[in-house]
């Protein structure tokens, strides 16, 4: 009896498009695949090697047992078919996946803080052809934090951290097979002069809010002193 091969385990993850545990994988893969040899180490193995793989996206949750596992793309990935098995669905490409330039326009029309929950959710509604991960996401945003080209502020008191995207200058986006009417260049914001003056004005409204509050704190403390 022939073995199930990382083919068959990857068109079914994609296909469902779900977190899934490995039995629950098993289960779909023994109804689809009755033909097969299909064991718990096998299905394992395969599932920990997409996690692995820097060829293939698969997140997991470790918060429960049994762990969930869900595939999101494969790029690149060599699979070995066995007796001439060939897959059949369809497989995201980093061509089909959110990049660096629509999240840049998205932070930039915004003008405001946002947190990578609000911002994935915001790429999802905008770009509803593409493939929108939170992991990909905040790595982009990452790359404008630590990047000399961008001018991207954190607010670090905050918790989940919130981002906001003042200025790129001299950015060099990664733009695979884009639609014409995103122009790179028209993504202008703000000089990093004119940023830093909103944020000393952002700065004295803080402080003033700051201290009208603690001012009214001792009044209530005086008042309930009498």
């Amino acid at each position: 009896m022939r073995r199930i091969t990382s083919m068959h385990i990857a068109d079914l993850m994609l296909e469902e498009n779900r977190y899934m545990s490995i039995p629950e994988i098993m289960a779909l893969a023994k109804q689809r695949h009755p033909d097969l040899d299909i064991t718990r180490c096998q299905v394992t193995n395969i599932t920990k090697s997409f996690v692995n793989s820097k060829y293939a996206s698969c997140d997991f949750k470790n918060d429960r047992y049994p762990r969930l596992y869900k595939l999101y793309y494969l790029h690149n990935y060599t699979f070995k078919p066995r007796d001439g098995i060939a897959s059949s669905h369809r497989r995201f490409t980093k061509s089909e996946l959110i990049c660096s330039l629509e999240v840049s326009a998205l932070m930039l029309r915004e003008r405001r803080f946002l947190t990578i929950t609000e911002l994935t959710k915001i790429a999802k509604k905008e770009y509803p052809r593409f493939r929108v991960e939170r992991g990909q996401v905040m790595n982009i945003v990452r790359a404008f934090v630590s990047s000399n080209k961008a001018l991207c502020e954190v607010d670090a008191d905050a918790y989940p951290h919130r981002y906001f995207l003042r200025s790129l200058n001299g950015y060099k986006f990664k733009v695979r097979n884009r639609d014409e009417h995103l122009d790179i260049h028209n993504l202008q914001a703000p000089s990093k002069a004119s940023c830093e003056v909103l944020e000393r004005e952002r700065q004295l409204l803080s402080n003033l809010a700051k201290n009208i509050m603690d001012d009214s704190a001792r009044r209530r403390e005086a008042a309930c002193g009498r």
